[in-house]
């Protein structure tokens, strides 16, 4: 049975094998034991690695349980966007993801953005407002303040939805426009 002593037992022939190359295990599993590398082994470790292996394949089911259970549920990302200080005439564009993790379809009733400080408030635009469990959509909000708006701007952009536990859910945008860059005219 020409085993190597750091290789594998190539020209053993095995018959109706079980093959494992997962996780870079490379066993060949036998009714009468284990080949791979070093030769033969006990059958009982051969059991323990081929549990093993399942177990790690169990682990690592693909399937996706929704995050939450009881209906939809809405995430906003992200939960809010402060853009900072920038010259006035400059377009500020922000895109927010929406996500569904709940366990049933999302409904988006309304999006809708109040003054809080500043002026002019921005309307978002949604791509969709139907979101299938687990689904993702984008809500733009896109805005540029003239010369007579060089002041603090804070915006609040409520999204309302058929989510059971936040019905209504609010992202914070603010930030400053000028006139011109810090230190120069």
């Amino acid at each position: 049975m020409g085993a190597s002593r750091h290789g594998w037992l190539w020209h053993e022939v095995v018959k109706d094998a079980t093959i494992i190359d997962k996780y870079k295990m490379d066993l060949f599993v036998t009714g009468s034991g284990v080949w791979g590398r070093g030769g033969r082994r006990r059958f009982g470790s051969a059991l323990v690695l081929v549990l093993a292996a399942l177990f790690l394949l169990a682990a690592c089911d693909s399937s996706e349980k929704p995050a939450f259970q009881g209906g939809p549920r809405l995430i906003v990302e992200p939960a809010s966007y402060d853009f900072g200080t920038v010259v006035v005439g400059t377009t500020i564009k922000v895109d927010f993801i929406l996500k569904n993790v709940g366990d049933e379809p999302l409904i988006i009733d309304q999006a809708v953005t109040k003054l809080v400080d500043g002026c002019c408030p921005p309307q978002p635009a949604l791509e969709t407002q139907s979101l299938a469990p687990g689904k993702r959509t984008t809500m733009t909000l896109e805005f540029t303040m003239g010369s007579d708006m060089a002041y603090p701007h804070r915006f609040d952009v409520r999204i309302t939805s058929n989510d059971p536990v936040s019905p209504v859910t609010s992202v914070d945008v603010k930030g400053d426009y000028v006139k011109s860059p810090e230190g120069t005219q």
